[in-house]
């Protein structure tokens, strides 16, 4: 979710959208209801005369993304170039989280599958045993 905030919300202050405005729409990005509403409280702040810096902090609590941005204002590339970096290491956590949650999908699919092979084992051995029985007390 932050990295698709922070790479819209770059996108629409490069080019020009006005601070309230770039964050309700990078918010809607994100395409999550708890984060939008957060991006809420950040444009009433922003409507209350709260700058961007000091009002995004309601958004990200480790004010990573408020650094970046200040970074931002700083420097000649812009707020695309300067979330760059982070957005990178955002996609790269993501990723991360993805294949660990593949992996113990995985391994719980595989444990699943080994009882079904084992329940439809000892069903057939158990039919046959009795079969046996049967035959032998003929």
């Amino acid at each position: 979710m932050k990295r698709d905030f922070a790479s819209g919300l770059a996108t629409l202050l490069d080019g020009g959208y006005p601070e309230g405005t770039a964050v309700a729409e990078a918010a809607r990005c994100t395409g999550n209801v708890p984060f939008e509403v957060r991006a809420r409280r950040v444009v009433q702040q922003l409507e209350q005369g709260r700058s961007l810096m000091v009002a995004i902090r309601v958004i990200d609590g480790a004010d990573e993304l408020q650094w970046r941005l200040q970074n931002a204002l700083v420097g000649p590339g812009g707020f695309t170039a300067a979330l760059d970096g982070w957005i990178a290491r955002l996609d790269a956590l993501a990723f991360r989280q993805q294949q660990a949650l593949t992996q113990m999908a995985v391994a719980l699919l595989l444990i699943l599958n080994g009882l079904a092979v084992g329940l439809i084992a000892v069903s057939i051995f158990g039919l046959l045993v009795r079969i046996l029985d049967t035959g032998l007390l003929w």
